[in-house]
């Protein structure tokens, strides 16, 4: 069994990260190097991100879902702004419009390769 914790951090994440890296260097004009900076990650994995190198088969399915976009907008311009404090908070919420959404939900499980929505573990409030 594998909770949706270990899921969003190992795919979500890196997706909302990726369209941060995008969002940080194609609207607020940072090189590579500075967005590097800013999310506290190499320039190597900004460059991978940017040319499709790591992540592209999540990019694609997981661009069907407009919240991530969304919410990498609203972390980008955190970022920019220096208001770090309210990402952790945009990051819960975003994990929790995916628990709670059947569409979205179905497109990570089908990512993964999860058939059965019972062979995961979710938050306690998933479970009422």
């Amino acid at each position: 069994m594998r909770t949706f914790c270990e899921l969003y951090v190992k795919t979500i994440l890196p997706v909302l990260r990726a369209f941060v890296a995008r969002e940080l260097i194609t609207n607020y004009s940072l090189s590579q190097m500075e967005a590097a900076k800013v999310l506290g990650i190499t320039q190597a994995s900004i460059n991978y991100y940017l040319y499709g190198r790591r992540c592209s088969k999540l990019l694609k399915s997981f661009g069907k879902i407009p919240e991530i976009k969304k919410a990498a907008h609203v972390v980008s311009e955190a970022l920019v702004k220096g208001k770090k404090e309210n990402i952790s908070e945009i990051v819960c919420e975003l994990c929790r419009t995916i628990r709670q959404n059947k569409e979205y939900l179905n497109i990570v499980l089908n990512v993964m390769g999860i058939e059965k929505i019972s062979d995961v573990l979710f938050p306690h409030e998933m479970r009422k």
